[in-house]
């Protein structure tokens, strides 16, 4: 299997999660609109894609997740990017 599906797989399931959850009513406009502003994050994992050698793809599935656990969280808790920690 070629690295880049499991990059690509992590950021579908995430993001299939984040919807499902939104659907669900567990979170609101808000949070998606946030989440919907971090779309750069697909352009970073595209180069941790490209720049990373196939035999580190341990590495990039590492940073993959750490990226879009972020984008995440920092939807959720703006306040926090703001320096206003959690609340």
């Amino acid at each position: 299997m070629r690295k880049g599906r499991i990059s690509w797989g992590i950021v579908l399931i995430s993001l299939g999660i984040y919807l499902f959850a939104y659907t669900s009513g567990y979170i609101g406009d808000k949070e998606l609109g946030r989440l919907l502003d971090s779309w750069p994050v697909l352009l970073i994992v595209w180069g941790i894609d490209i720049l990373i050698p196939e035999k580190l793809w341990w590495l990039e599935v590492v940073l993959v997740i750490l990226l879009v656990g972020i984008a995440m969280f920092l939807s959720l808790h703006p306040q926090f990017w703001r320096g206003g920690g959690l609340v």
